[in-house]
């Protein structure tokens, strides 16, 4: 705030002045001095303060729009790489149940040609 950035700059030569004071003690003497400054004093403070505020807000904008679509990549590069295992896990399984059917199949066969065998027991 404007108080601060005076409070900032006076708070040596107040204490240079007075060096028994504490700092509570100091801070109220300057929260006084800024309450009685003539606004012509505060003004460049005020400015300083106005012009720090919108740096830091056009800034801060800045900062936010970079973290959002850093997010946004960061949660796209997630679901890209979950599509990605699921339809692996999918072909994965589909293979398994091609195996198993290959399987089933050949044991399908395997049982009808031994049901149609011929097979003497009387021998």
């Amino acid at each position: 705030s404007a108080f601060l950035a005076y409070s900032h700059t006076k708070r040596t030569s107040v204490k240079v002045k007075d060096p028994g004071l504490s700092n509570a003690e100091v801070s109220r003497l300057l929260a006084r001095m800024w309450k009685e400054a003539p606004e012509e004093d505060k003004k460049g403070y005020i400015e300083q303060e106005y012009q720090l505020r919108q740096k830091y807000l056009s800034e801060i904008a800045v900062w936010r729009e970079n973290k959002e679509r850093e997010i946004k990549e960061e949660r796209h590069h997630r679901e890209e790489f979950a599509l990605k295992r699921i339809a692996a896990q999918g072909s994965a399984q589909a293979q398994i149940k091609a195996q198993h059917s290959q399987h089933n199949n050949n044991s399908s066969e395997i049982s009808r040609n031994l049901k149609h065998a011929d097979y003497d027991t009387t021998s």
